[in-house]
C-alpha cells in the first residue's frame, strides 16, 4: 500500500504543534506513591471511593521557557524532595546564572529552604563564579569547577577563620592566607588542604613569627624570632645561618618534591589572574607566524621578564625542544615551587 504523504506530513505537523516552545504554563511530572499496606488499608476504610485518587502524587514541577521540549530560558524547577532552583536553562541543563535551595525540615525560614549556592552553572553543576552557603553557617565566595571548589575564592567559616587563596579540587592548595580568630595569620603556601612549602605564621598573642618551610601541616625549617614594634625580625647573631637555612630547606624540597609535584597539573592555582593574562600575552608575541609553539630561548625570556627564576642546568638540556603554552605554564611553577 502506497504511503499517504498527506497524512505523513499532517503527522509531522501535529508533531511540531505539540513541542513545548516559549513560556508555557506549569508542567508536572507525577509519581507513584510510596505507602505501607498498613497505611493503605487505612485509607481504604476511611475513604474507598478515593482510593484509586490518591495512588499518585505531585512529582517534580517546571515552570518558564522552553525551546524543542527542553527547557530553555528562564525557568524554575521544585523537585519532588522540595528542593528548587531558579535560573538559566541550556538544552535541559542548568546553565547560566541561578540559585538553588534545598528543602530543610528544621530551616524555620521561607518555607523550609535553605539557600545552597548562587551564582554560574554548566551542565547542572557548580562551575564559575558564585558564593555557597554550607549548613553549619560557613560561607564559600569564589571560583568552582564541576562542582568543587577551584581557583580562587575566599572561605568564611563558622568558627569565625578565614582563607583567602587558591583551591584544587576542594581543597585549599597553592598560595593562601588564613587569618584565624583569634588573630593568628598564616601566609603561605598549601598542599590538599594542609600548610606545605614557604610560609610564615605570625602568632598574635605572642608576638611572634615563624618564618621557613611547612610539610605536611608542620613547621619543619627555618626562623622563629619575637617581633619588634614595628613588627620585623631581629638580626640573627648565628654564623653562617643562611647557609645552613638554605642546605636544610632544599634537603626538604627534595624530599617533598614527588607530593608537591602534584599541584603542577594545576598551573591556573600558582598564578593570579593577571600573571596568567600577562604570560598568554608574552607566549603569544614570540610565536612565529604560523607556529603554536616557541622555543627554550623564548621561554626563559618570559620567564626573566616575570622575574621567575630557573635552573639553567634544566633548561639547556631543553635546547632542542619547542614548547605549547601548556608547557610554559608547567615550567613557570615548577620553577615558582622551587625558588
Amino acid at each position: 500500500m502506497p504511503l499517504d504523504k498527506t497524512s505523513t506530513a499532517l503527522w509531522r505537523k501535529n508533531e511540531e504543534k505539540s513541542k513545548r516552545n516559549g513560556v508555557r504554563k506549569t508542567a508536572y511530572w507525577p509519581k507513584r506513591r510510596k505507602i505501607s499496606w498498613e497505611q493503605r488499608l487505612v485509607e481504604e476504610v476511611m475513604n474507598p471511593l478515593k482510593t484509586r485518587l490518591n495512588k499518585w502524587e505531585p512529582g517534580n514541577r517546571y515552570f518558564g521557557e522552553w525551546e524543542d521540549n527542553k527547557k530553555h530560558g528562564f525557568g524554575t524547577q521544585t523537585w519532588s524532595n522540595g528542593n528548587k532552583y531558579e535560573g538559566e536553562w541550556v538544552n535541559g541543563k542548568r546553565q547560566g546564572k541561578g540559585t538553588f535551595w534545598k528543602y530543610d525540615e528544621q530551616f524555620d525560614q521561607n518555607d523550609h529552604l535553605r539557600k545552597i549556592y548562587t551564582g554560574e552553572w554548566h551542565g547542572s553543576k557548580k562551575h564559575g563564579f558564585g558564593i555557597q552557603y554550607l549548613k553549619d553557617g560557613s560561607i564559600y565566595e569564589g571560583m568552582f569547577r564541576q562542582n568543587l571548589r577551584h581557583g580562587e575564592g575566599a572561605m568564611s567559616y563558622a568558627n569565625g577563620d578565614v582563607y583567602i587563596g587558591n583551591w584544587v579540587n576542594d581543597e585549599k592548595s597553592g598560595a593562601g592566607k588564613l587569618i584565624a580568630a583569634n588573630g593568628n595569620i598564616y601566609t603561605g603556601t598549601w598542599l590538599q588542604d594542609k600548610k606545605e612549602g614557604r610560609g610564615e605564621y605570625y602568632y598574635a598573642d605572642k608576638n611572634q613569627v615563624y618564618v621557613g618551610e611547612w610539610v605536611e601541616g608542620m613547621a619543619k625549617c627555618g626562623i622563629f624570632a619575637e617581633l619588634d614594634e614595628q613588627k620585623t625580625l631581629p638580626k640573627l647573631g648565628v654564623k653562617n645561618v643562611k647557609t645552613v637555612l638554605k642546605q636544610s630547606i632544599l634537603k626538604i624540597r627534595q624530599n617533598r618534591q614527588k607530593e608537591r609535584s602534584k599541584r603542577l597539573g594545576y598551573p591556573d592555582v600558582v598564578f593570579t589572574q593577571e600573571e596568567l593574562d600577562r604570560l598568554q600575552k608574552k607566549f603569544q608575541e614570540h610565536l612565529a607566524i604560523g607556529s603554536t609553539t616557541i622555543t627554550i630561548s623564548a621561554i626563559i625570556d618570559i620567564l626573566e621578564s616575570e622575574n621567575i627564576p630557573y635552573n639553567e642546568q634544566s633548561m639547556d638540556k631543553l635546547r632542542n625542544k619547542t614548547f605549547d603554552y601548556l608547557h610554559l605554564l608547567c615550567l613557570a611553577s615548577a620553577s615558582r615551587n622551587e625558588d
